[in-house]
């Protein structure tokens, strides 16, 4: 079965693909925002599910994006980097 464009959600861009939707977000996400847990794609197996994925993943980028405006400007400490490049950014 070919893919097939739906438009149900604001901010995404979603395909039919083989029973699945799989939702593309519009907006980039930062690198902090990736680093803690926003994502650019999911796929979901309903409607519903894709909905609630969809909203649960634009609230969370969007609470990010105010906790990355609040964080003061300067670098991690040594051992946080350490860390972080140990477990692939996740720290």
């Amino acid at each position: 079965m070919p893919a097939s464009r739906v438009s149900l959600i604001s901010g995404w861009t979603i395909t039919l693909e083989d029973h699945t939707y799989v939702a593309t977000r519009l907006a980039g996400l930062t690198d902090y925002q990736r680093q803690w847990g926003a994502v650019a794609e999911l796929d979901a197996r309903t409607e519903g599910e894709l909905w609630l994925l969809c909203d649960a993943q634009t609230r969370l980028a969007e609470r990010l994006a105010v906790a990355e405006a609040t964080r003061p400007k300067v670098k991690p400490h040594p051992k946080v980097l350490a860390r972080r490049a140990r477990t692939g950014g996740h720290a």
